[in-house]
């Protein structure tokens, strides 16, 4: 798979999801991870920014797991819409 095609991928993963900031910034280690270890292959030299990829997506899975394990976010309530407000 070429860099451009990861690229697209990733971007056709981001328009076709709600998706939260944690998820994005998974998706984009991942990738980002994928194009590094593919360079890596040809050149050696990059193997560290590999390693420091992998530690920022155990960051991600690290804070995904402190943010579920937390308490749950307040519901949305809805206001009611009166028509008062648009006559004053």
């Amino acid at each position: 798979m070429t860099e451009n095609s990861i690229i697209e991928n990733l971007s056709q993963e981001i328009l076709n999801h709600d998706l939260t900031a944690a998820q994005i910034i998974q998706i984009v280690a991942a990738t980002v991870e994928q194009v590094l270890s593919q360079r890596s292959k040809a050149n050696s030299p990059l193997h560290p920014q590999v390693e420091e990829m992998r530690k920022l997506r155990e960051a991600v899975s690290c804070l995904r797991e402190e943010k579920s394990s937390g308490p749950p976010p307040p519901p949305v309530q809805d206001v009611p819409f009166s028509t008062e407000v648009l006559v004053a």
